[in-house]
């Protein structure tokens, strides 16, 4: 996304691990956007978008912050845990 729609001259990418999450940034100094333009469907061309992204990393229990402004460029920063969280009780599961 950064070299097809950021026409960015510099792109970071940080990556950190704690004992609860790992978080990975991206930060580029783009052309940047107007984060109400994130809720528009994925276009066309096929691009999965920054919506699917933030699908998936929710879906792992994640988050995903987003810094966005015309002319300032953007960061992204993708937060996932490392141990999955566990819905409900195993013995409320029912044997088949």
């Amino acid at each position: 996304n950064v070299i097809k729609h950021a026409n960015a001259r510099k792109v970071q990418v940080h990556l950190k691990k704690d004992n609860e999450a790992i978080r990975v940034s991206i930060e580029d100094d783009g052309v940047g956007f107007e984060m109400s333009e994130l809720g528009l469907p994925v276009k066309e061309s096929g691009g999965f978008g920054l919506f699917h992204v933030r699908e998936r990393i929710e879906y792992l229990g994640g988050r995903i912050e987003i810094e966005s402004k015309p002319g300032r460029g953007c960061k992204v920063t993708m937060i996932a845990p490392l141990k999955q969280q566990v819905i409900g009780e195993a013995k409320d599961a029912k044997k088949v």
